[in-house]
Parts: structure tokens; sequence; C-alpha cells
């Protein structure tokens, strides 16, 4: 299941930032947000989705591209594996692009809940897997 999304965006003065994230209880993933953006930088700022692994976080993220400069990442459970992630958040931003929707906080929840659907999907998957 996914642990939350992070809407990160650039700051002239900061850097890479967390503009909005959900649910808001998540704790601070300032360091992370930072590793998230710069490694999707590296990949000479195409958009598209990518899989981060590092040993604080778990992360399916996708950026939008330079003329949006935003970057939407799905912290998963250490266990999920990345792939269906990756798929269904390409197609959501993709979708949310093409009909020119902002990204700002209130597409988080969105995203979470779809992405949520999945998790529940792979889980009895996981558990049907197990039985054979």
């Amino acid at each position: 299941m996914p642990q939350g999304v992070l809407l990160i965006g650039w700051s002239v003065e900061e850097g890479p930032v967390i503009e909005a994230k959900y649910p808001d209880w998540l704790p601070d993933l300032s360091r992370e947000a930072i590793a998230i953006y710069n490694a999707h930088s590296a990949g000479c700022r195409k958009c598209g989705a990518m899989f981060l692994s590092a040993p604080s976080v778990k992360v399916v993220s996708y950026y939008t591209g330079l003329q949006i400069n935003k970057v939407v990442s799905v912290l998963l459970d250490r266990a999920e594996r990345p792939d269906p992630y990756m798929e269904a958040l390409e197609g959501v931003i993709n979708e949310y692009l093409k009909n020119g929707i902002d990204f700002k906080y209130e597409i988080l929840p969105k995203i979470y809940r779809k992405l949520e659907k999945i998790g529940k999907a792979q889980t009895a998957v996981d558990k049907i897997i197990k039985l054979f």
C-alpha cells in the first residue's frame, strides 16, 4: 500500500522543496525530497516515471518536465513491488497534464486513492500466489 504522496517543486532560494504532502501527518521528508528531485535532474530533466530505493524510503515518482517542473512521488511500503505503481502513476499524471490540471495539494488525495486501489489489488494477488 502507498504510504503517502509528495508534491516536490523547485525554489530558486532553497532548491527542491516539498510543496504539499498527503496525508498531512507524514514526517519531514525534506532530505528525501532533495534526493528524489536530484535523481530526476540527473536523468537530463526528461519527464517520466522512475523508481528510487534508499535506506529511509522506497519511492515511485514522476517528473513533469521543465515547463511545470514538479515531481509527484508516491512513498511505498518496503515490501511493495514498484512496477504496478509506476505504470499507474504515469497514467494518472499524463491524464492531468493532458487536461491542464494544476499540480497542487488538491490532486494528492486523488492520486493516493487511485494508487491505494492498486495496492489492495496487489496484496490480494500476492496472497493468492502464496497459496500455490
